[in-house]
């Protein structure tokens, strides 16, 4: 259970994005742990600009207002924190535990399942959670087929959306508390180990992901020999396997 996250929650039948409506809150002074809930998303978003799909009632759009402290040391994991919440909450849900593909998105059977977006808003940062739930394989577009899953379909269990999102607040509470975060986040992520390609602004470089600096940062070493530091906000990785 939950002491502080949803300690104040707004539930909605659609929003443009759980994101935007928690950061138009926060900006008018939501506290710390309050939550917005939504049955659907007309404009869901993702890292990157991407579109996140979000039908009705097919998952869980949560976002949650977190006020560490303009001194927190725990500012620069807050997105490594809230995928392995994420990761926590699914095994709850479904048996099932996601792994982590650098920097938040959760993996399933080779199936993208969840997405996060930490995005700052004043003194205040605001963290979206989607979780695929009850997507069958003809729901998502054709382009996302052979790549995003849920957990339903997946696991072949049938999934509560309310004892969901309760796991998610818990653990979103557990973990953002907790004083450290990166063993068990090394521990659970699939890209580390891995050949992949990073997609920069500046180009494209294939490369060996070797591990993570102290704030989460992507080690890469380069066909060149380069160990190159990749930041989450700035690139796109992928593995030549895709989703693993």
């Amino acid at each position: 259970m939950a002491n502080w996250a949803g300690c104040a929650v707004r539930r909605e039948a659609s929003v443009d994005s759980t994101n935007r409506a928690a950061r138009r809150w926060a900006a008018q002074g939501a506290p710390h742990g309050a939550a917005v809930v939504a049955l659907a998303q007309t404009a869901g978003r993702g890292r990157l600009g991407r579109h996140w799909e979000s039908p009705a009632g097919a998952g869980l759009y949560l976002s949650l207002v977190l006020r560490p402290g303009p001194q927190s040391p725990v500012w620069p994991s807050l997105t490594f924190r809230a995928a392995l919440a994420a990761a926590d909450a699914c095994q709850a849900a479904c048996g099932l535990r996601p792994a982590i593909k650098w920097p938040n998105d959760l993996v399933l059977s080779g199936r993208k399942i969840s997405g996060i977006l930490l995005e700052r808003e004043g003194d205040a940062a605001v963290c979206g959670i989607g979780i695929n739930v009850r997507q069958r394989a003809g729901d998502f577009p054709p382009e996302l087929r052979g790549r995003a899953g849920s957990l339903e379909a997946l696991s072949g269990r049938s999934v509560s959306l309310d004892a969901l999102e309760r796991a998610l607040l818990a653990s979103l509470e557990a973990r953002m508390d907790a004083p450290g975060w990166k063993a068990d986040y090394t521990a659970q992520c699939v890209t580390l180990g891995r050949t992949v390609r990073v997609l920069a602004p500046d180009g494209a470089f294939d490369g060996f992901a070797e591990g993570l600096d102290d704030v989460g940062a992507l080690l890469v070493r380069d066909e060149a020999g380069q160990v190159r530091r990749v930041l989450a906000g700035d690139v796109s990785v992928r593995s030549p396997e895709g989703y693993v």
